[in-house]
């Protein structure tokens, strides 16, 4: 149990650390949201007891680099239309982009 509860933490930190770094040393830039993709996958059981579809943003920003990111509840992802302008942090360590929904 010790073991597992300190791996959660050495992956939470590590997480947190990206984004933080995203945020204060990364490059900011400007993506548009090109599509929606549910979280439904086909073929997989879902064992939630929920049974509410959550979404992720796709986007591309201004240098070509495509990027998904969030969860999103349907009612959310309607401010998030397609063509809508959202601001990307990018870390420089890892190279991995969030968006501004997902700080």
């Amino acid at each position: 149990m010790l073991v597992w509860f300190l791996g959660m933490i050495w992956h939470y930190w590590r997480e947190s650390a990206k984004t933080f770094r995203a945020v204060n040393l990364g490059e900011v830039r400007e993506a548009r949201v090109t599509g929606h993709v549910s979280d439904a996958t086909p073929g997989v059981k879902d064992t939630r007891k929920k049974k509410e579809r959550r979404y992720m943003l796709r986007w591309d920003d201004a240098r070509d680099t495509f990027g998904m990111g969030g969860s999103l509840r349907e009612d959310e992802l309607e401010k998030y239309p397609k063509g809508t302008v959202i601001v990307t942090y990018t870390d420089p360590v890892s190279g991995e982009t969030y968006w501004e929904g997902q700080i």
